[in-house]
C-alpha cells in the first residue's frame, strides 16, 4: 500500500510585511531627493542653522537671483578685501644683550686660511691700536664659504671652503679676543644662480642679478634656513657674533618673490621680516646678531629705498655696523647714535683704513 507523499510548506505568514516596508523606504528616499533638490531654493543657511523660507520670502531684498538653473545665485556684494603689511614701527625691541666696545680689526676673504690668522694676536700685540676683536668675513657676495661646512646645502650646489678653522679659532679665544663673522645674508651670487628657485627673481622671472651680486629671495624658506644654519655652525666653531652684510634688496628694482601672497609687500616689509625671523633664531642659538648699514644712504635718507628701517635695525639687532668713510664718519656715526639714543657700544664705525679714538669701531 502506497504511502501519502508529505509536502513542506515554508511559513509564510508575515513576508508580505517585509517587501511592504522596504518598498516604503524606497518611496520615501526618493522623495526626500526630489524635495532636497527641487526645495533647495527655499534653504535659508544661517548662524543658527537651516531654516526654510516661503515663495514671498524671496524677494531682491535679499540681493539674490536665481540663475538659468533655477539654483538660488549668491548674494552680489560691494565688499572690497583690504590686506595690510605688518605694521613694525610699533614693535617693541628684542635685544637684550648689554655688550661692551669693540675695537675691531677686519680680515678679508682671502686672508681667511686657518694660517694666515693664526699670526693675528702677535700682529695685534705690535699694534699701537688696542684691538680686542676680529671680524672676518667667512661668507662674501661672491656666495663662496671660507671654511669646511658640514651643511648639506654647501656641498650639493659647490660653495664650500676647503679650511678647518674650529682649533685655530680656539687658541684665538684663548687670547681674550672676541670673534665676530662675517656673513653676506642675500647678496649671495653661487646660491642664487646655482640654486635658482630660492633666488630673487627679476620682472621677467630670472635671477635677479645687479653689478653687486645675484640676490637670495628674503621669503623662501630654504634661504632663511639656509642663514640659520650657517649661524648655528659658526656658534659651534667658536664665534661669538655674526654680523650680516647685505640685509637689503638692490634698490630701485622690480622683484617676484617665490612664495605666493596675497599682496606683494614693500622692501621694508620684506627685509623687516626676514629681520624678525633671523633675531628669534639666534636668540634660541645663543649668539649676538648684528647688521650692517650703508653710510651714504643712511645720510641721504635712502636706506629704506633698499629696503632697510634703521629704526628697526636697532630693535632686532645687538649692534649696527655703519660703514662709512674719514670724511663722513663722525656725521654717520651721529646720525646712527641718534636713532639708538642708547649705549654708544652698539654702534660700530666701520672706516677703512683707520681707527677711533672712542667708541666701537672697526678697521677694515
Amino acid at each position: 500500500m502506497d504511502r501519502p507523499k508529505r509536502v513542506y510548506r515554508g511559513r509564510r505568514k508575515y513576508g508580505w510585511i517585509v517587501t511592504l516596508v522596504l518598498f516604503l523606504l524606497i518611496i520615501a528616499l526618493m522623495a526626500g531627493i526630489w524635495v532636497f533638490y527641487d526645495r533647495q531654493k527655499y534653504i535659508r543657511y544661517e548662524k543658527d542653522g537651516l531654516s526654510l523660507v516661503g515663495e514671498g520670502e524671496l524677494s531682491v531684498d535679499n540681493e539674490e537671483e536665481e540663475d538659468e538653473s533655477g539654483i538660488l545665485a549668491p548674494p552680489v556684494t560691494n565688499a572690497q578685501v583690504v590686506i595690510e603689511m605688518p605694521d613694525y614701527s610699533t614693535m617693541k625691541s628684542m635685544v637684550t644683550s648689554s655688550l661692551d666696545t669693540i675695537q675691531a680689526l677686519y680680515v678679508d676673504a682671502d686672508k681667511m686660511t686657518a694660517q694666515n690668522i693664526a699670526y693675528y694676536p702677535a700682529i695685534l700685540a705690535e699694534s699701537p691700536t688696542k684691538y680686542n676683536a676680529l671680524v672676518m668675513n667667512i661668507k662674501d657676495r661672491d656666495g663662496m664659504l671660507r671654511y669646511y661646512s658640514q651643511i648639506p646645502l654647501v656641498s650639493s650646489y659647490s660653495v664650500n671652503g676647503t679650511e678647518t678653522l674650529k682649533e685655530t679659532l680656539g687658541n684665538l679665544k684663548s687670547t681674550g679676543l672676541w670673534l665676530v663673522a662675517e656673513v653676506s645674508c642675500l647678496g649671495d651670487s653661487a646660491m642664487a644662480v646655482r640654486n635658482s628657485p630660492i633666488g630673487l627673481k627679476n620682472s621677467m622671472g630670472g635671477v635677479l642679478t645687479d653689478e653687486n651680486c645675484s640676490w637670495l629671495d628674503p621669503y623662501n624658506t630654504q634661504t632663511r634656513e639656509y642663514i640659520v644654519s650657517i649661524m648655528q655652525e659658526l656658534k659651534d666653531m667658536g664665534f661669538d657674533e655674526v654680523l650680516l652684510t647685505n640685509v637689503c634688496l638692490p634698490a630701485g628694482q622690480a622683484v617676484q618673490y617665490s612664495q605666493p601672497m596675497s599682496a606683494v609687500p614693500d622692501s621694508v616689509s620684506a627685509i623687516s621680516s626676514l629681520c624678525r625671523y633671523l633675531r628669534q633664531q639666534a636668540d634660541d642659538i645663543g649668539i649676538v646678531l648684528s647688521a650692517e648699514l650703508d653710510g651714504p644712504t643712511l645720510r641721504e635718507g635712502k636706506s629704506k629705498d633698499m629696503g632697510q628701517d634703521p629704526e628697526f635695525f636697532y630693535k632686532v639687532f645687538d649692534r649696527v655696523y655703519v660703514r662709512t668713510n674719514m670724511d663722513y664718519y663722525i656725521t654717520d656715526a651721529g646720525i646712527a647714535n641718534e636713532i639708538d639714543g642708547s649705549s654708544p657700544s652698539r654702534t660700530v664705525v666701520s672706516v677703512d683704513g683707520f681707527s677711533l679714538q672712542n667708541g666701537s669701531f672697526l678697521t677694515r
